[in-house]
């Protein structure tokens, strides 16, 4: 809709005088369909192409009528730009509130405004700001032949001359698929995990607001479940883990490394880049590396619950010498410490650990 109302300026420019005398009328059913509040809150995003199109309209004789039932999805600049604004009966809470605040009325008014019946309205010009009551008389209509209107439509545009539409707009480069926008999610997930979600959206070319809006979809899916990850300082990052479901979509097996959530799989991928020349490809634990002290066996524990006790002992009876407890913070920390732990256990914070510590 939005390419034919510009070329029909375009053709109004190139065959009309500049005048203020109203020489064609659009009617825009639903019309705030073609409004978007992001552009105008966001001066990057450039100007919507209906507004342009208000500007210029007064200069061609072009006006604008825009007809919907939801006044609240109008800006205030939007519905300023308006020479007459004209309300029927509003029952719509959201709606009412809107049109409350933008033609200042009281409460007998709006009790006014929610009784309107049939072909009355609450009319308000710029020179005339109080809102007044209108009635339109009921007019009846002879029978219409719509064959007629269409011949009498047709000799109309038949006197615009055709104007070439750009073969571009025409035949755009076609969108990239719903489906291979998910796939890339996914991917990115998966090979990217711990990178921050504006510079994600920034390698999808996806606005913070529309990258919000792909974590929903999805969640919704089905295809990850939305965690949180951090060093337990400032403010924590927001990540994602791929489901069962999430892997089958894009033919993978395995999901990030490491074990439970991605909390902890970031904490140990941080460890693994301090001790990546020291590190020991076992399994059963988180981490293990090798000092002069023989192979010690790093446990990253995110709740500090007891469960950390069957791996602790796992670990020791699996010949290693060690085995230290990370814990998220000081009180944790403490908390665990307080458990009954037997054999070579040293606790230590995130802070510690990442320091290179080994106890």
């Amino acid at each position: 809709m939005i390419f034919v109302i510009n070329h029909l300026i375009l053709a109004l420019l190139n065959n009309s005088d500049f005048s203020d005398r109203v020489r064609t009328i659009l009617v825009l059913e639903e019309a705030h369909l073609f409004i978007s509040r992001q552009r105008e809150s966001r001066y990057d995003l450039g100007e919507a192409p209906l507004y342009s199109g208000f500007r210029l309209s007064r200069k061609i004789g072009l006006n604008f009528v825009l007809v919907s039932q939801t006044i609240s999805n109008f800006s205030a600049s939007t519905l300023g730009n308006l020479n007459l604004l004209a309300l029927g009966k509003l029952t719509n809470g959201p709606c009412v509130r809107a049109a409350a605040l933008r033609l200042g009325l009281d409460d007998e008014q709006i009790k006014s405004l929610q009784g309107l019946q049939q072909r009355q309205f609450l009319v308000v010009t710029p020179n005339d700001p109080e809102p007044k009551l209108l009635e339109v008389p009921f007019i009846e209509r002879p029978s219409v032949d719509y064959r007629e209107i269409a011949s009498l439509a047709e000799g109309h545009l038949s006197r615009i001359p055709f104007i070439p539409f750009d073969p571009v707009e025409l035949n755009p480069k076609p969108k990239e698929k719903k489906d291979d926008n998910v796939k890339k999610l996914l991917r990115s997930f998966l090979n990217s995990p711990f990178i921050p979600m504006r510079e994600r959206g920034e390698e999808m070319g996806l606005h913070p607001e529309e990258m919000a809006k792909w974590m929903k979809r999805l969640e919704e899916m089905g295809l990850i479940v939305r965690q949180s990850f951090g060093l337990g300082q400032g403010q924590p990052k927001v990540g994602a883990l791929l489901t069962e479901k999430g892997l089958s979509y894009i033919n993978e097996k395995k999901n990030i490394p490491g074990r439970g959530s991605l909390q902890a799989r970031y904490i140990v991928h941080m460890l693994k880049e301090v001790f990546k020349n020291s590190i020991i490809e076992v399994e059963g634990c988180d981490l293990a590396v090798y000092s002069p002290e023989g192979k010690i066996a790093i446990e990253v524990e995110i709740s500090a619950d007891e469960h950390f006790l069957e791996n602790v002992r796992r670990n020791l009876s699996c010949g290693f010498s060690k085995v230290i407890v990370v814990g998220m913070s000081p009180k944790d920390v403490e908390k665990m410490k307080k458990k009954s732990v037997e054999g070579n256990v040293t606790f230590m914070t995130v802070k510690e650990a990442l320091n290179g510590s080994l106890g």
